[in-house]
């Protein structure tokens, strides 16, 4: 979906907020140009900037399968019954997913894991199994591991605040650019009737690119439209609607203060980075 600034998944990307996307794009993971699940200018944005989230060391590895009894891991597939198994095999999914967001996240950072001996420690740990690894080795080797990753998110962040810079001075002196309540903005087109309001539901279409060219939402370059309540999304983005009417189509550059911060949203948005939104506003629709 669309353009924008905000906390995160639970799925391995981004679940966009009130948009309605006419067509999705297929999921990926990555750093360069990423067709899917694109991000919404709806999504709201963070109240504080933490440091980049440092994957903790798996909780409650047991010394040995002794410490505790497990059940063993089904071989067939099991048949949900009731409300309460509905529960369990939801948060069972939602943890993964979880787990596929982190390592989404670190595969940006360059930290790749390999996936099926992620799942063996799964596997190992869940089924109450001697472990491959001590104790002891598992905390170091997680240790090494976080330093790694945070090391990583420190460059990357660093590298995307500086990039940011220069785009933004640069794109200050395009013609007809102007900032407003700490972003930029370019209007190609100022549309016809009267300006957007914060209740109006409009019809976008909206491609979101980082300074280096690295697209994160292609939906609008695809002709893909989403719809919106302008107050609802990301305020730099808002304020820019509010200056068009329908048809109107400008340029919002976001600097990261005002965007995703130094955490970013791992791993289509990195974090320190400036976000460049083209928007088409196409209509509006009623609620």
């Amino acid at each position: 979906s669309p353009p924008a600034s905000g906390p995160q998944p639970a799925t391995p990307a981004v679940a966009p907020v009130a948009t309605a996307p006419d067509a999705s794009p297929a999921a990926t993971a990555g750093v360069a140009a990423v067709p899917a699940p694109p991000v919404s200018p709806a999504l709201p944005v963070p109240s504080a900037q933490p440091e980049p989230p440092v994957p903790a060391a798996p909780p409650g590895v047991p010394a040995s399968p002794a410490e505790r009894v497990a059940a063993p891991l089904p071989d067939a597939p099991l048949t949900l019954q009731g409300e309460a198994q509905r529960q369990a095999y939801a948060s069972g999914v939602s943890v993964w997913q979880e787990i596929e967001a982190s390592l989404a996240a670190r595969q940006a950072l360059g930290v790749d894991l390999d996936r099926s001996w992620v799942l063996q420690g799964l596997q190992d740990a869940a089924a109450g199994r001697d472990l491959q690894m001590s104790r002891s080795d598992i905390g170091e080797v997680m240790n090494t591991l976080n330093t790694r990753y945070a090391d990583q998110a420190r460059a990357t962040r660093a590298q995307q605040e500086a990039r940011g810079k220069a785009y933004r001075i640069a794109f200050s002196r395009r013609k007809g650019a102007y900032s407003d309540a700490g972003a930029w903005y370019l209007i190609a087109d100022k549309g016809t009737g009267r300006r957007l309001r914060t209740t109006d539901l409009a019809v976008l279409t909206v491609t979101g690119t980082l300074p280096d060219g690295t697209v994160f939402d292609p939906s609008g370059a695809h002709g893909q439209s989403k719809t919106a309540k302008v107050g609802a999304l990301l305020p730099a983005v808002a304020i820019g609607l509010q200056k068009v009417g329908v048809g109107g189509h400008l340029t919002v550059v976001v600097p990261p203060g005002k965007g995703y911060g130094e955490v970013g949203l791992p791993p289509l948005i990195p974090g320190g980075a400036t976000l460049v939104f083209d928007i088409r506003v196409t209509g509006l629709a009623t609620p």
